[in-house]
This record gives structure tokens, C-alpha cells and sequence, in this order.
């Protein structure tokens, strides 16, 4: 089962008191059930619930074949944390309607109990955290501290997976049965956020520097001093190019510390130092005690977060995961040159380099890297640092990687190291309350808005608890009447609907991997099929301005969607949507999303351009007041930059507290992405079911099998002219003969 979406109707639904606070374990959430629909019932109980839970779900796919392994976790028993809040009666009449408050205070640990219950012996051991092994079999799997809510999804040639860990409220009316009538039961959900418990105030400051050490040696004349910039003799040059032992040589060691844990949202910069430590007994007699300068060429600094999930079977276990690598700093004299060199002095007694200072790097509360000399975003848009987690059958661990190159002596020398990495949530101050709830302390100092990506409403994380809803702005604002756009400095985007049409058109039409044939072109006049009705079906209540729009859009058929267009994403054919709603056939999960009741934060001039089966992909937002585009943060709120703010009340803001940083007219954002497919940085394959697109990956080696396949695509697009002389018929043929083999 996919993660809980949420529920709610006339007939029953529930609203949280402040969906702005955030929630942490030993938090009590409040807020009401509400009936708006009529109901005459002599007897009835009302009751939330809170429900919490660990979930993964692993498909193999061996090319004959498909095996589906599961694993589930609930956190307590399905009513050790719930509220009745009425027994008797309920008469309403047809305008009335009747809300119960409750209260609902969240667990600080998992139940051992419940995640025990249903499991084998043989299943406690198969696990991330397992039970402890004992003479007569395993014992209990051990409880742990509540994991907050997190979800990751992969997608690959051979495997599908998926690992949450989710939080939801439930509501129930309960009608008991009488002679005269059946009894019944109306229910409503609603998902929540809950933070697993932060660091306390004050952000860290030992971050568990770790030394590794590099031993060294160069062997040059221009160690000995004065010959620096000396010409060398062809003696010289001889003994150095056969190795003499006669060529002076420099024994040393660079000892690198670097952290073993950092923390998101830490005003320090993260810290490393540098020093050169040398080794004189093994060191030529002639430069002894002879400091020598060490020129740094470059620097890298990288953190691999590896996701895993684990599902029992029948005989064995069964994981899979992805790993990515995230940059944290990179310099280069010869790329990036900083003021004057930058050295490290290998001699005795010499200060280490504070290379934390020279990188500048910290994150932010998101996980974004952030360059400390700028304080602008140093990672790219959408890419950020998780905390790690470990959970029941799932893990998010990380390795932090380096590598150093240096001169010494005219001589090019190098090292890398990696260690593991401890990524912890940012610092809040918390405290416990007269009644025992765990609230937020006055004095943290993180600001509102940097709060809005932990708040409990999962869809209603708002910058500031006294913002305005821009979604019941109903007449769209003319560009012209608001200040410029910090985003676009220099620029008065337009809207405009046949503009848009043909952008979107030409781009479909570019994509190496879609056949012409299943491109659309509205007819004259536009679907007649989208209409404000048939948009309502779907739950969706935009402005007249996007239903205009979308009846004039091209659209890419493919069932159950259509085409990927890049990784995990797919452009949203409202035909086929409005078609299935007024049909009540049965609605993929995706098409849930598009209702402003989901996402009711967004003013009704902006809808959705593409979509995604999961969090891996893109939400593209189109905005018809100016036409530009906009990504969606599928994973919560951003914390935007210091520069670039819209001002209060202003009809952009959505894009500040709910979106990336980048926004782009139409055009200039999908050539973007054409420019990708252009430099084979992504792969459109015209598999059997539907596209989809993938590209190379940072960390695979040349011996990976990923690596291979990355090259034999680039073979295939290069062999039928892409992207100038392009035979696109026989490149789709061949490229579904190549998948279909790499699928063996």
C-alpha cells in the first residue's frame, strides 16, 4: 500500500488546530472532527486516533518474473493512542453540523510489543535492528526512540522500492446497530509530519574531528633550497628520470581531521584542518629540518548518503539501495584561484591549515550546502543532505569523502581518505509542559519561516502563522501592478496561452524517445471535454484562465501515464484525467494530487504542469499570471535565501515558502532540458510500458554495470545522428531491443 493520503468530506473530516507547529515526539496534537453532512443516529462514538508506522516494499523484476517482498512496522497497537471524544446521541439537521475536539499526544518511543507482534523467530533476525540472539531462538526485537516521517522511493531496470515511515490521524464515527437499522461506520484521515526528537539548543560545536593520515614522498632537486626556480642540468634530469636515489626526497604524512558529524542548520562552518607532518629519518640528509611549502591544486570534498531498505522472504533476505554523492566543497587554483596561493607548510612545529575556513561550507536547515564567504546556495536546485535515520527496515547513512591534490617540489602528489558520517537535524530548544507535552522553548532562535518545512500540516506549512492563504485570491493579479520579480531580476515575464501552447508542442516533439504519433494537438476550440465540471470531478477548482489553458494544451498519450520526460517525471494529460473522473474509472494514485484540496496552498491560477509516481520526481508549477514555472519541494517547505524574498502579501509568495529557488518563463526551462538530452546527461528509452529517462550516475566506476549501459546509450544516440541528424523511428527500434535485453 502506498503511503495514508487523506480523507476528508462532508461527512466526516478532521482539522488540526495550528497546522503550522511543529510536532516531535511527546508533542500533543489538537485540533476537531468535523460532520458537516446531516445524521440522525441514537447511538454513536466518535474517536481519533493517531497511527504511526514503518513501511517498505521491495519488487524484483528478473525479466520472467516479478517477486514482491514487504515489510511493516507499526510504531503502538491501532488504539494505544486515541481519543473519544462522544458517546451517545447525534441529531443533526440539514444545515447544522458538529465539531468534537480532541487531543492526541504522540509516543516518545515504538512499542516493543507491537513490532513484535505477527513475527517469527527467523524474521527477528532479518532486520536493520534485530533482536538479540539467544540459545532457544531470537529474542524480542528491541524498541527505539520514535523515527520521524520520512520517505524515499527507487526505481531501476531490475528493481522497485519504496521505504517510509508515516504518520497519520484517523477519525471515526461509529453508528451502532439498532433492530430498526445497520450499524455504520464513517471514516476520515489525515497525514501528519512528526519530527523525530532534534539536538538541543544550542547547535553543536564538537563535531567529533577524526584524524586520517596520508603518508607521502617526492623526490626532486627543488626540495634543496635555492634550486626552487633553478634551471637543472642534464645530470639532473637523467637521475631524476631513472629514480636515483640520488635525487633528494621528502618522507612526510598529511594529517587530514575532518568531522564525524555535522549538523543541519549549524551557524559554523563545518570544520578541517590541514598539516604536514615530515618524517626526517627517512628524509635526504641535504633537507633535513628544511620546511618545505606544500601548494594545494585542489580540494574536494563530497558526502555519499546511501538509502536502504530490507523485506524479509521466504529463504533470505532481500535490500536494496541507492547511493548519491552530494559536493560539499570543491576548489582549484587553477579553476577557482583564492587570493594568493594556498599552502601547507610541511616542517616542524608548523600550524595546521584551517581549511574549514578557506572551504566556508555549512548547511542549512534543509540540508542545502550553503557558501559561508556568500551565503548563496552551493548545491544544486533540489538536492539536499538528509539526516540519518536507522529504522526497523529502513536506513539513510553517509559517508563523507575528500581528496587533496598538492605540489611539492615541482612534483604532483595526491590523497583521499573517506569516513563514515553522522548527519544530525538541526538544534531546537524544546521543554516539557505543566501537562507533560513537549512545546518549543521562546528563545530558539531559528526564524518562523525556517520552522514552516517541520510543520505537522503536511499540506499546510505555512512561512508564518499569520499568513494569508493566497488561494482564496480568486482574480488574477496583473504582473505589472507588483513589484519586480526578485527572482527574475531584469525581467517582466507575460503571460500568454498560445505562446505556451507552442513551447510545449515544440518541446514534445524534440524528445528523442516519444513517437510523434502519441503527441495530441487540441482541436479548434480546444477539448471540449475540459470543462470547469469535469475538472471539479477531478477535485480540481482552478481559474478560468488555467481551464482555458489546458483545453489548448498538447498532450502525450500513455497509459497508465504518459511519458517520462525527465527522471520519474510526467507531463499530466487532462484529458485523460477528466476523462477517468467523469467515467469513475478507476484513478491512479497521482491523480489524487491534482485536487486543491491537496494541494489548496497554491492560488487557483497555478496548476500543475507534470507530476510523478513518487517523490523522485519533479511537481513543475505553471503559473498563468506570468507564465513562468516553478518546482514543486515534494519533500517539504524550503528555507529560501537571504536575497530574492517577495514581500509580505505578495501573490508570488507560494513560490518562496513551497517551491525550489528557480523560476524560468516556459521556454527557458525546458531548454534546459533539452539541453540535457542534447549532452547525454539523460537517456530517454521507449520501454514497452511507458518511457522513461535516466542518466549517468557521479559515483559509478567504469567496471559498474550501470556505467556500461550509460556508455553503450551514448553508442546507440551517436549511431543514428543524435542530436543533428537525428533518425529518431530506427533509434526508438533499437532502443527497445536495447532495454529489453538489459532487462534479461
Amino acid at each position: 500500500m502506498p503511503p495514508t493520503s487523506r480523507a476528508n468530506n462532508d461527512k466526516l473530516s478532521i482539522e488540526l488546530l495550528d497546522p503550522s507547529v511543529p510536532s516531535f515526539p511527546g508533542s500533543v496534537i489538537r485540533g476537531h472532527i468535523v460532520r458537516k453532512a446531516p445524521l440522525d443516529a441514537p447511538s454513536a462514538t466518535v474517536r481519533a486516533r493517531l497511527q504511526g508506522r514503518a513501511k517498505a516494499k521491495l519488487v524484483s523484476d528478473n525479466g520472467n518474473s516479478k517477486s514482491t517482498y514487504r515489510s511493516r512496522f507499526p510504531f503502538w497497537d491501532e488504539s494505544d493512542v486515541s481519543d473519544i471524544v462522544h458517546e451517545g446521541a447525534i441529531d443533526t439537521g440539514a444545515e447544522e453540523s458538529l465539531t468534537w475536539p480532541f487531543s492526541l499526544k504522540i509516543p516518545t518511543d515504538v512499542s516493543e510489543k507491537a513490532v513484535n507482534r505477527g513475527l517469527k523467530d527467523k524474521e527477528k533476525r532479518d532486520y536493520f535492528i534485530k533482536a538479540p540472539l539467544k540459545t532457544d531462538g531470537a529474542a524480542e526485537i528491541p524498541g527505539q526512540p520514535l523515527p520521524g516521517t520520512f520517505h524515499y522511493s527507487n526505481s531501476g531496470f531490475s528493481k522497485k522500492w519504496h521505504g517510509y515511515v508515516e504518520f497519520w490521524i484517523e477519525a471515526t464515527i461509529t453508528v451502532k446497530s439498532t433492530k430498526e437499522r445497520v450499524g455504520k461506520t464513517f471514516q476520515a484521515t489525515l497525514p501528519i509530519r512528526v519530527n523525530s526528537k532534534p539536538p538541543p539548543w544550542p547547535p553543536i560545536s564538537d563535531f567529533e574531528l577524526t584524524t586520517r593520515k596520508c603518508p607521502g614522498c617526492v623526490s626532486s632537486h627543488r626540495l634543496v633550497p635555492g634550486m626552487k626556480q633553478a634551471e637543472l642540468s642534464f645530470k639532473q634530469k637523467t637521475r631524476k628520470f631513472f629514480g636515483s636515489s640520488k635525487v633528494p626526497s621528502l618522507n612526510y604524512a598529511v594529517e587530514m581531521k575532518c568531522p564525524a558529524v555535522i549538523q543541519l542548520g549549524n551557524p559554523s562552518t563545518i570544520p578541517f584542518t590541514l598539516s604536514a607532518i615530515p618524517n626526517w629519518e627517512k628524509t635526504s640528509e641535504v633537507i633535513v629540518n628544511v620546511p618545505q611549502v606544500m601548494t594545494i591544486k585542489s580540494v574536494t570534498v563530497e558526502v555519499e548518503t546511501t538509502t536502504s531498505i530490507i523485506c524479509p522472504g521466504t529463504l533470505d533476505t532481500h535490500s536494496a539501495d541507492k547511493s548519491w554523492k552530494m559536493l560539499l566543497a570543491k576548489t582549484s587554483q587553477d579553476v577557482n584561484p583564492v587570493d594568493g596561493s594556498l599552502t601547507l607548510t610541511c616542517g616542524s612545529n608548523e600550524k595546521p591549515l584551517d581549511l574549514g575556513a578557506v572551504l566556508g561550507v555549512k548547511l542549512d536547515v534543509l540540508g542545502r550546502v550553503i557558501d559561508a564567504h556568500t551565503g548563496r546556495f552551493a548545491s544544486p536546485a533540489g538536492l539536499k543532505i538528509e539526516p540519518s535515520c536507522l529504522t526497523y527496515c529502513m536506513k539513510v547513512e553517509h559517508m563523507l569523502l575528500w581528496e587533496i591534490k598538492f605540489v611539492v617540489g615541482g612534483e604532483s602528489w595526491g590523497c583521499s581518505g573517506k569516513q563514515k558520517l553522522r548527519v544530525l537535524p538541526q538544534s531546537l530548544g524544546l521543554t516539557v509542559g505543566d501537562n507533560g507535552e513537549i512545546v518549543l522553548k521562546g528563545e530558539n532562535s531559528m526564524a518562523e519561516d525556517a520552522l514552516s518545512f517541520l510543520a505537522t500540516g503536511v499540506d499546510i506549512a505555512s512561512s508564518s502563522p499569520t499568513a494569508k492563504p493566497n488561494a482564496k485570491m480568486e482574480t488574477v493579479p496583473n504582473p505589472r501592478d507588483l513589484p519586480p520579480d526578485p527572482r527574475l531580476p531584469g525581467e517582466q515575464p507575460r503571460y500568454s496561452r498560445d505562446n505556451i501552447v507552442t513551447t510545449l508542442l515544440s518541446f514534445y516533439e524534440s524528445l528523442p524517445h516519444v513517437d510523434p504519433s502519441l503527441i495530441r494537438r487540441a482541436p479548434p476550440g480546444g477539448w471540449t471535454e475540459i470543462t470547469p465540471e469535469s475538472l471539479a470531478a477531478a477535485k480540481m477548482r482552478p481559474a478560468e484562465r488555467v481551464i482555458d489553458l489546458i483545453r489548448h494544451l498538447p498532450y502525450i498519450d500513455g497509459e497508465p501515464q504518459s511519458p517520462w520526460i525527465t527522471p520519474e517525471t510526467f507531463p499530466i494529460n487532462y484529458h485523460s484525467v477528466v476523462t477517468k473522473a467523469t467515467a469513475g474509472a478507476f484513478v491512479p494514485g497521482w491523480m489524487k494530487t491534482l485536487g486543491h484540496d491537496h494541494f489548496h496552498e497554491f492560488p487557483p491560477w497555478v496548476f500543475q504542469l507534470t507530476t510523478s509516481v513518487d517523490r523522485d520526481g519533479d511537481i513543475w508549477l505553471l503559473d498563468t499570471m506570468d507564465g513562468t514555472v516553478t518546482k514543486y519541494i515534494i519533500t517539504g517547505a524550503v528555507y529560501p535565501e537571504l536575497v530574492g524574498r517577495y514581500q509580505q502579501n505578495d501573490p508570488r509568495m507560494w513560490r518562496q515558502v513551497y517551491c525550489d529557488e528557480d523560476t524560468l518563463n516556459l521556454k527557458k526551462w525546458l531548454d534546459g532540458v533539452l539541453e540535457k538530452y542534447k549532452t547525454l546527461q539523460w537517456f530517454g528509452i521507449p520501454r514497452a510500458q511507458h518511457p522513461g529517462v535516466f542518466g549517468p550516475r557521479e559515483y559509478d566506476d567504469e567496471e559498474s554495470e550501470s556505467y556500461k549501459q550509460v556508455e553503450e546509450l551514448k553508442r546507440i544516440y551517436a549511431q543514428h545522428g543524435w542530436p543533428d541528424r537525428y533518425n529518431s523511428d530506427d533509434c526508438r527500434q533499437r532502443l527497445l531491443e536495447w532495454a529489453a535485453k538489459a532487462k534479461e
